[in-house]
């Protein structure tokens, strides 16, 4: 019977010295290494000079590369491939160029992220939860429902990442006045240190980032209209949240 519970693997785990050895892969830790290679967000791609894309959940690979990788022979990783096929643990698509592999239910595997509450790291004890019944991971992860219309947002961040729409910023910036852009600042490198993805970033703000923000801070300070904190404090506060 399998646990209930999360245990979060970042894929720098594969450059640390045990990872990247020579012994040959087992099973388990094949299965793994799939899983980290797979795209965590669709991805355009030019493959042969011809532009593709590699939705999330998908890798681009060969079985040549694999059995480098994996340190196994190429009858050993299409058997194993073959047997993964079998469980309905992948769907694999083969040709002369390339073997392109897709993570059945990959989004399973990613679900704390894809979503608009705050990282497990940012929430308190006494936190409640909301009268709304919460939907099933599949019912709001589902990758063919995650692809948000934002063509009426506008980027903002150093990496690009936070959008919002004029509405909300204007919101934020009636509300929190010059820190809007301090609370900007904080999602867009947390987002850029951490992967964490959800469907809409203004609630992002509102619902966990300030309190973030305040609980590092102390609530002194935080009023509209003063002055905001330099990028270095901020990034300070995300690893203490880790």
């Amino acid at each position: 019977m399998s646990e209930i519970g999360w245990v979060s693997i970042h894929r720098k785990i594969r450059d640390c010295v045990i990872w990247d050895c020579d012994e040959p892969f087992d099973r388990r830790s094949a299965w793994i290494d799939l899983i980290l290679m797979a795209n965590h967000e669709d991805k355009r791609i030019l493959f042969n000079g011809n532009p593709m894309t590699v939705k999330t959940g998908q890798r681009i690979t060969s079985m040549r590369k694999l059995a480098d990788r994996w340190h196994w022979s190429r009858e050993k990783v299409k058997r194993y491939l073959d047997m993964l096929e079998g469980e309905e643990m992948i769907v694999k698509e083969c040709d002369t160029q390339k073997t392109l592999i897709t993570i059945v239910n990959y989004e399973n595997y990613q679900s704390e992220h894809y979503s608009d509450k705050p990282p497990k790291s940012h929430q308190k004890a006494t936190d409640k939860s909301t009268d709304e019944p919460q939907k099933s991971h599949r019912q709001v992860l589902n990758n063919n429902e995650n692809n948000e219309n934002n063509e009426n947002k506008r980027i903002y961040g150093e990496f690009h990442h936070v959008r919002l729409t004029d509405q909300e910023h204007e919101k934020l910036l009636q509300e929190y006045g010059s820190k809007t852009d301090d609370l900007i600042r904080y999602l867009d490198e947390y987002i850029e240190m951490k992967g964490y993805k959800a469907k809409n970033h203004y609630l992002c703000i509102k619902k966990w980032v300030v309190s973030a923000v305040k609980e590092k801070k102390g609530k002194k300070g935080f009023n509209a209209g003063e002055g905001s904190s330099d990028a270095d404090e901020f990034i300070r506060m995300m690893e203490g949240k880790a």
